[in-house]
């Protein structure tokens, strides 16, 4: 007998998995978005850069504004303790998760995943 509950069930692992599969092909296009602080500059200017700065509660709303957004992205990263806090912080926040992360140097590059 099929019932409703295990239509829903089977139709959110189907989704699920379709989502998944989505987003592992739709990640490496997208250009990554560059992220520092006023204290530890790093990027030059460009299109896709967000320079952390203000007040603590300032840049928490400027990384959940930049999380909002629910397609995949790919950020680099050069951050102090304190905004590496604040970043995971937001990505809580937010309901995201972070599907790759490496470290190379100062840089650290993340990929997270659509929401």
């Amino acid at each position: 007998m099929f019932t409703r509950r295990s239509f829903m069930q089977g139709s959110a692992a189907l989704l699920g998995a379709l989502s998944a599969a989505g987003a592992a092909v739709a990640t490496p296009a997208a250009a990554p978005i560059t992220i520092d602080s006023a204290e530890t500059p790093f990027f030059g200017p460009g299109p896709r850069r967000l320079r952390l700065a203000g007040s603590q509660l300032d840049r928490f709303l400027q990384l959940r504004a930049l999380l909002a957004d629910p397609a995949a992205l790919r950020l680099e990263l050069h951050l102090d303790a304190a905004a590496e806090v604040l970043l995971d912080t937001a990505l809580n926040a937010q309901g995201r998760a972070v599907l790759h992360r490496t470290r190379r140097g100062a840089i650290e590059r993340l990929t997270i995943q659509s929401s």
